[in-house]
């Protein structure tokens, strides 16, 4: 990477080379595709990770076996993953949803895109009422979706685990269970993009914010996380047409927490892409 440096010592990397291949990738994103995608995961009325698993209409049970069917009609193997889940103080079998595209190159090593499945309304343990959770956080899981029906075009270099995380709303337990084992198994993990709430550009104060993202990574200055955030900034820029990707230098918002934290806690690279346009009035009930 060259980089330029000015007279305060500040130091930015020249803009990044843009492939053309992956530029045509880019621009075949479909955003009707996204919104009808959207739209079919609010209609499963919940998604509450303890939610109704026998219908085919309504529930968590629902709406994973639809994105499971979803991924294999595009030509992307898809499947449950298993974690020990606890509902009314007894065991209680949960699933994520993981994708998989392997690597051409180098299918040892992964790369893990994830965001949530699960919704809420704002008592985490209601798992009856509506909770659309369009954009907490379904907009990450049609960006998973789209990305697994892109990329079974091309050959990565390394696998791709387009993971949809459930427990996340009960603490980040769908993605802990994963990590744990990536960890356990010594696994070749090469960085972790977690995606939560992507779909919102009108900010609080009614002003619109459709041109940036905000990218949070654990410190310190040089960590591992802190690499892949600048990386992200570095790459994403090229291609996404005009969006600025804000380094924030925190885990993530204050008093907050999201699925890539099991990971950056076990020391590997991981980092959060949300909305700058958050508006909480519009989180965890029915307005999402």
């Amino acid at each position: 990477m060259f980089t330029v440096c000015y007279n305060s010592g500040h130091c930015e990397p020249e803009p990044f080379p843009a492939d053309e291949a992956i530029l045509e990738i880019a621009e075949q994103v479909d955003p009707e595709r996204l919104r009808a995608s959207n739209e079919a995961l609010v209609g499963f009325y919940t998604r509450h990770t303890y939610s109704d698993t026998a219908s085919d209409e309504r529930g968590i049970g629902a709406a994973r076996r639809w994105l499971i069917d979803q991924y294999e009609e595009a030509g992307v193997n898809a499947e449950r993953f298993h974690w020990q889940g606890r509902w009314e103080n007894r065991p209680y079998p949960c699933y994520n949803v993981h994708a998989a595209i392997e690597g051409d190159e180098d299918e040892e090593r992964m790369i893990i895109l994830g965001g949530h499945l699960d919704s809420r309304t704002v008592d985490r343990n209601n798992n009856e009422d509506f909770a659309p959770g369009a954009n907490d956080d379904a907009s990450a899981i049609c960006a998973e979706l789209e990305i697994g029906r892109l990329l079974t075009e091309y050959d990565p270099g390394l696998t791709v685990i387009l993971a949809s995380f459930t427990g996340e709303e009960q603490g980040l337990l769908g993605s802990t269970a994963l990590a744990e084992q990536i960890e356990d198994d010594e696994m070749l993990l090469a960085a972790m993009l977690n995606m939560d709430m992507i779909g919102r550009i009108l900010d609080p104060d009614g002003e619109i914010d459709s041109t940036s993202v905000r990218c949070f990574s654990a410190g310190p200055a040089d960590s591992p996380m802190r690499q892949l955030a600048r990386y992200v900034k570095w790459i994403g820029e090229a291609y996404s047409d005009g969006i600025t990707v804000n380094l924030i230098p925190a885990l993530d918002r204050a008093g907050r927490g999201g699925d890539h934290r099991p990971f950056s806690d076990r020391g590997f690279s991981a980092i959060r892409i949300i909305e700058t346009a958050e508006d909480v009035d519009y989180q965890h009930n029915e307005e999402d």
